[in-house]
């Protein structure tokens, strides 16, 4: 019902590694499918980063080219924007249906 894309934000390459996915998605005739960017590592980002920033959100999604409109935020070894995560996978879920 949803793909959840996790990707690692500290990384040089991570845009790249984005349209990567995009692209072996739209091969595998998954390109419509509804799904969730997850940008994890936060924590390792320069200054101070908010994971319920929807500026933020927005900037990082310009950042790695996608075209995907729905990301949260978060650092799994932190704890941090995991909620929202969960609230955004449970809406997504929610209006499947």
């Amino acid at each position: 019902d949803l793909l959840l894309h996790i990707v690692d934000i500290s990384s040089a390459t991570a845009a790249q590694q984005c349209r990567t996915v995009e692209e072996m998605l739209d091969d595998l005739g998954l390109g419509g499918k509804p799904r969730l960017i997850v940008l994890n590592k936060i924590d390792l980002l320069a200054g101070e980063v908010h994971p319920e920033d929807e500026a933020q959100v927005l900037l990082y999604l310009d950042q790695i080219g996608t075209r995907v409109k729905a990301a949260a935020l978060i650092s799994a070894a932190k704890g941090w924007g995991l909620r929202r995560m969960l609230d955004l996978v449970s809406d997504m879920l929610d209006s499947r249906r």
